[in-house]
């Protein structure tokens, strides 16, 4: 088996009369191929090293450098674990300039801080190298004012360049996502160009004038109606009021409270009660962007799966591109508990735990479409997120039952509750880690018995009931279920174990027979009728006709 190594993936982006400039793009890890000196990452890209003075005179931008075998990098970075000490890595040496010209042989490195770069560090650094700096990189770039904003804003003084820009800013030549996006670059620049700043105000201002209040996106506050939000989802949600007040109640308390807010959720139970729903109606009552992020197909830094980075990107765009809303939204981590692992260097179970603790606390990423190329990134902060972790932990309940059925076949009182599940049950039964644990509270939403699903059925906004009954309606026929069909429906979908899951669908299984009928042959029907012998065979529902005004039943 090759060896596997570490490597910092480098790209060149200036280049003039034979002088180059490298920067850091990301870490990778893969093999190097001995004869060759090609080092092929982990996606099957290919980079020569980057002292290889033939690729200065090529097209190709990208090259490797600074390559350290990966069983010995927890060593050399003096870290805990491979995760870490690649994260302590990638932080090193993405400090790191790389001086080179055809003539030398010898590379000359420009260590600098990344908060130099802001203020025009590169220009004068290199110009004491005698390294013509071009005015333009031959990189494009989608937005616009991303371009222009670099280029302008490295002096130290107002250039005509900039008049000119705050000309165009007047005449309108700009977007509000443009504005916002070069505002937010411009408060961070250490230079003294407060007409520009005032100029943007003044036209994301007549921005805002022209556009309707329906089509902006709503604001976003830190203050939430507890007893508002809690009648909204109970609408919808039914019989997990406890919880769910639960829930909107820590919430709250987040958004209050910065020091809270770097602890998690852990919302809990079983397939189908209602977890995603719960958090997906929050998000939209508290008027914050939520995602969904697929745990199960999380895995560590430089490995085949989805990337943290790759998903808050996803996150970005859903949110217009806007960075404050972004950096607000509600993250919901589902199937937490599949990343349970007694291994520590497994590498999708307990190293995804740890790269989640920082995130829960609050920190930077940087954000990109594809974490291979990162031909685009964005800086992300998680500290303002509510971060909701989310799994059914069957074998944590499950091994709570059995504690309590004990004896000699003895029968259980069937009112008697479970006792409530502690950290140390979630560590010794879901591997789950104690540093991950100690980092949220943790939240059971109730199992779901018949009567349950019966009430979800009749009372529920969002009830496949009353899905069924409007798409009837919208064809014109009045669809009518009896209390036998309700009783049965429950049934069926409790013994199915797969809660409002199971409900959805046994209702679509005995509906569509029904549904076809009537679709097919507008203008026939009045009602439908819907009894206990549906459920096992679609093709048994009465039906009225609206001319002869005789119920029949289909055969």
């Amino acid at each position: 088996m090759a060896e596997k190594y570490v490597a910092t993936i480098m790209k060149r982006i200036y280049s003039k009369d034979r002088n180059y400039l490298y920067v850091v793009s990301h870490p990778a890890i893969g093999t190097v191929d001995e004869e060759t000196n090609i080092f092929k990452d982990v996606y099957g890209n290919e980079y020569l090293p980057m002292q290889d003075k033939n690729l200065l005179l090529s097209e190709i931008t990208d090259a490797y450098y600074n390559i350290i075998e990966l069983s010995r990098i927890k060593d050399y970075m003096q870290a805990d674990s491979i995760e870490e000490a690649i994260s302590e890595y990638a932080t090193v040496y993405g400090r790191i300039l790389h001086y080179v010209t055809t003539e030398n042989e010898m590379s000359m490195n420009i260590r600098l801080n990344l908060d130099m770069l802001k203020n025009g560090a590169i220009e004068g650094m290199m110009h004491q190298a005698n390294i013509n700096v071009p005015k333009d990189t031959p990189e494009e770039t989608e937005n616009e004012a991303e371009e222009v904003i670099p280029r302008i804003l490295l002096g130290s003084e107002i250039s005509e360049e900039v008049t000119d820009f705050i000309q165009e800013i007047v005449e309108g030549e700009y977007s509000t996502r443009d504005l916002k996006t070069i505002k937010d670059i411009v408060k961070n620049q250490k230079v003294e160009i407060e007409s520009l700043l005032e100029t943007i105000d003044l036209q994301l201002e007549a921005n805002d004038s022209s556009v309707l209040s329906d089509d902006k996106p709503p604001e976003i506050t830190n203050h939430i109606d507890i007893n508002d939000i809690y009648k909204k989802v109970t609408k919808t949600l039914i019989a997990q009021d406890e919880p769910a007040r639960r829930v909107i109640v820590e919430i709250a308390r987040k958004l209050q409270s910065q020091n809270i807010n770097k602890r998690g959720l852990l919302v809990t139970g079983l397939t189908g009660v209602g977890k995603t729903k719960l958090i997906t109606l929050i998000a939209k009552y508290i008027n914050r962007p939520f995602i969904k992020i697929d745990s199960t197909r999380l895995t560590s830094v430089g490995y085949v799966g989805d990337d943290i980075e790759e998903k808050l990107w996803e996150l970005y765009i859903s949110c217009d591109r806007d960075i404050n809303r972004t950096e607000n939204a509600i993250v919901f981590f589902d199937e937490i508990d599949k990343k349970g692992s007694s291994r520590k260097d497994d590498i999708a179970g307990t190293a995804v735990l740890n790269s989640l603790l920082p995130f829960i606390e609050g920190s930077s990423y940087y954000a990109t479409p594809d974490v291979k190329t990162k031909k685009e990134v964005v800086k992300i902060n998680t500290k303002n997120m509510i971060v909701i972790l989310g799994g059914a932990f069957e074998d944590v309940y499950k091994n709570l039952k059995n504690k309590t059925e004990v004896g000699f076949g003895r029968d259980i009182d069937s009112n008697q509750k479970d006792r409530k599940a502690k950290v140390e049950d979630f560590i010794n039964n879901a591997m789950m880690t104690g540093e991950l644990m100690g980092r949220v509270s943790i939240i059971k939403l109730n199992d779901l018995e018949i009567n349950d699903l019966k009430r979800i059925l009749n009372e529920s906004d969002e009830s496949a009931i009353k899905i069924q009954e409007k798409l009837f309606e919208e064809l014109g026929v009045k669809l009518t279920v009896g209390s036998d069909y309700i009783e049965e429906i429950a049934t069926q979908a409790y013994e199915r174990k797969t809660g409002v899951r199971g409900i959805n669908n046994v209702v679509d299984e005995s509906t569509w027979e029904a549904y076809a009928d009537v679709y097919s042959n507008v203008g026939q029907y009045e009602e439908i009728v819907l009894s206990k012998e549906t459920v096992d065979n679609p093709k048994q529902y009465k039906k009225i006709y609206k001319t002869k005004k005789e119920g029949r039943l289909n055969a």
